[in-house]
């Protein structure tokens, strides 16, 4: 078995921070590793928050009574919570930076 793209995607995601890091910004269009995990990042926050929530909403009584292991899992839930927040407002944020370099095919995602 061949492990050839799996040790270069560490690498263009490296490669990709540091262009970034100079405050370059690549073309959307083109196959880009750091947006690809940046989007997995998101996946996976979201299935955190998904997760810990179903746990939440099964495991916590009416009147409001967990057990300890809720409550650590509500403690969890309450920190990805914001991460998510922050996850949104750069991912907006970036969408708003590559609009002001005129990449415009960003805008497909909107076209039906």
């Amino acid at each position: 078995m061949k492990y050839g793209r799996l040790t270069r995607i560490p690498h263009a995601v490296l490669s990709d921070i540091r262009e970034l890091l100079k405050l370059k910004v690549g073309d959307p269009e083109q196959e880009d590793s750091f947006s690809g995990a940046i989007e997995g990042l998101g996946f996976i926050v979201g299935s955190i928050l998904a997760a810990s929530g179903a746990v939440l909403f099964f495991g916590i009584a009416e009147n409001g009574v967990m057990s300890a292991v809720t409550h650590a899992v509500k403690e969890f839930h309450e920190f990805w919570g914001p991460v998510m927040w922050g996850y949104l407002g750069i991912h907006a944020g970036a969408t708003m930076v590559h609009l002001g370099l005129g990449h415009r095919s960003i805008l497909s995602i909107f076209r039906w």
